[in-house]
């Protein structure tokens, strides 16, 4: 996928600890609708997490950035055990099942 055709700089097989996860950089503030669900159906296809980022932008310049993740039950289970013991304000992950 072309960045400036989708909208995203799109990264597979990346390494989240022991996961495989599909990675997408916005190349504005957000991953445009159609490649962000795209990359969602791919990961849950794989069973992969999909991790994004949403920023915003003020004057072109980026003040703030914030991660987030989909993925599998078992994924966001290791995610929620990893956020008691290593908290990060600006992550946020999801099941694919949207248990939260």
């Amino acid at each position: 996928m072309r960045p400036d055709r989708c909208g995203a700089i799109v990264l597979l097989d990346r390494d989240y600890y022991s996961w495989k996860m599909v990675r997408a950089i916005p190349t504005g503030e957000r991953i445009p609708e159609e490649t962000y669900n795209f990359l969602l159906e791919h990961a849950k296809s794989k069973q992969l997490p999909f991790s994004f980022l949403e920023r915003e932008l003020v004057d072109g310049e980026e003040v703030l950035a914030s991660d987030k993740a989909l993925g599998p039950p078992a994924f966001t289970q290791e995610v929620k055990h990893r956020m008691q013991t290593e908290p990060s304000q600006a992550d946020v992950f999801w099941a694919f099942s949207g248990d939260n």
